[in-house]
Parts: C-alpha cells; structure tokens; sequence
C-alpha cells in the first residue's frame, strides 16, 4: 500500500513538469512589432509571426547585459526561450538580442604597374 502511495506520489509530481517541458521552445527571428506597455512582441522566424507576452519572470538579455522591452527595436535579431499553454499562448521567458551580422566593406583593387623586363638580366 505504502509503495503504491509513494509511486502516485512521484507520478503526480513528475507528469506535470514533463507536460511543461513538452510545451517549451526556442525561436529565432527578427522583431516586428512591440508594444512595450502590454508587454507583448512578435518575431517572425520565416515560418510567420509568433506573438509573445513577456512573462513576469523573464530575462531580456543584450550579450551579459540585462536589458528592458523598450531597449529592443523593430527589425532586431532576437531568440526567444518560451513556453505555450494549452490554448496556444506563447510566453517568453528569455530573450536574447542577437549581434547584428558585420558586414566587411569590399576591399579597393590594387593597381599594379606592369613589370618590365630588366634589359640587362639573361
């Protein structure tokens, strides 16, 4: 009896946390509209817009600074750690502002003078 008591016990503690883990992803995307009062954005990832609530708890991060809502802007490259309830509400709990890509200018071409002959030299 004991041990059926202790295995719904274990049962019942793990079965959730196994049902938030399942509900938990991580998208890649570039911001495309914010609305910091509501503390709502949305990235498309070349799937389509995902919309997310910033949850209570959760992490906006610039490299290893902790940074606001309202520092991101529209276009910014993002990845976002967030969980989905039952009824398809994303909520983020991390999100990370991405280096920009560098862009490396051309490089001018070097002009060189013909090499000439030496006259003397055989």
């Amino acid at each position: 009896m004991r041990r059926k008591l202790l295995t719904l016990a274990c049962a019942a503690l793990i079965v959730p946390w196994l049902a938030s883990a399942a509900s938990a992803a991580i998208v890649s995307g570039k911001i495309t509209k914010i609305d910091s009062s509501a503390k709502t954005f949305s990235v498309q990832d070349g799937k389509g817009d995902l919309s997310f609530s910033l949850g209570s708890t959760a992490k906006v991060m610039d490299g290893t600074k902790a940074i606001t809502l309202t520092s991101l802007r529209v276009g910014d490259s993002v990845k976002v750690d967030y969980s989905s309830d039952p009824s398809g509400k994303h909520t983020a709990i991390g999100v990370w502002k991405q280096a920009a890509a560098k862009t490396t200018p051309a490089m001018p071409r070097k002009m060189q003078a013909p090499v000439k002959p030496n006259a003397g030299s055989n």
